[in-house]
C-alpha cells in the first residue's frame, strides 16, 4: 500500500524502480527482487547527506522565482536563487548537483548537461557524504600539479568522459 502510494506521487522513480526490479528478478527469480529495491533506496540514503544541502538551495530557489521538477529520478531546479549561486561560483557553471539535486541557471542549461550531472550524482551514490571533500581533494591535487582545478579535476574528467 506505501508503495503504491509513492508510485502515484513519484512516477518516474516507480517506473525506475519497477524496471529494475523487474530486470533483477528476471535474473534471479522473483523471490529476490526485493534485493534490487533495496539498492535503490540505499543509493538514495548514502547520498542523502549531500542531497539535503540541494534540497535547501531548492526550497530557497523556489522562495525566489525559480522551477523544479524530477527527471529521472533526480530533483532538477532553475531560475531564482540557483541561478545567482551558479553564476558566482569560480568556473561560472551552468549545472551543479547536489547529490539527487541538480540546480540549473535555467531549463535549457539543465538539459544541456544532464548526462553529465548525472555522472555527477553516480559518483555521489558511490562516495555518499565523502563526495564533496574528495571533489575538493581532486581540484586540490589538480593545483598542485599545476593544472586547472576545474578542468583537471578527476571526477569532471571522468563525467566528461562518461556523458
Amino acid at each position: 500500500m506505501l508503495l503504491n502510494a509513492v508510485n502515484e506521487r513519484l512516477p518516474q522513480h516507480s517506473v525506475a524502480v519497477n524496471r529494475l526490479a523487474e530486470a533483477y528478478a528476471r535474473r534471479t527469480g522473483p523471490r529476490f527482487a526485493w534485493v534490487a529495491l533495496l539498492g535503490f533506496v540505499w543509493r538514495y540514503l548514502w547520498a542523502s547527506p549531500v542531497t539535503l544541502f540541494g534540497l535547501l538551495a531548492v526550497v530557497l530557489s523556489l522562495f525566489s522565482g525559480g522551477r523544479a521538477r524530477t527527471h529521472t529520478g533526480v530533483l532538477e531546479c532553475h531560475g531564482g536563487l540557483a541561478r545567482l549561486l551558479l553564476s558566482v561560483t569560480p568556473v561560472h557553471a551552468h549545472a551543479m548537483t547536489l547529490g539527487h539535486v541538480v540546480l540549473g541557471r535555467d531549463a535549457d542549461c539543465l538539459e544541456r548537461t544532464r548526462a553529465h550531472e548525472r555522472v555527477h550524482v553516480r559518483q555521489t551514490e558511490r562516495l555518499g557524504a565523502l563526495f564533496p571533500f574528495a571533489y575538493l581533494a581532486s581540484s586540490a591535487w589538480a593545483l598542485l600539479r599545476g593544472r586547472h582545478y576545474h578542468r583537471d579535476n578527476w571526477f569532471e574528467r571522468d563525467a566528461r568522459r562518461s556523458s
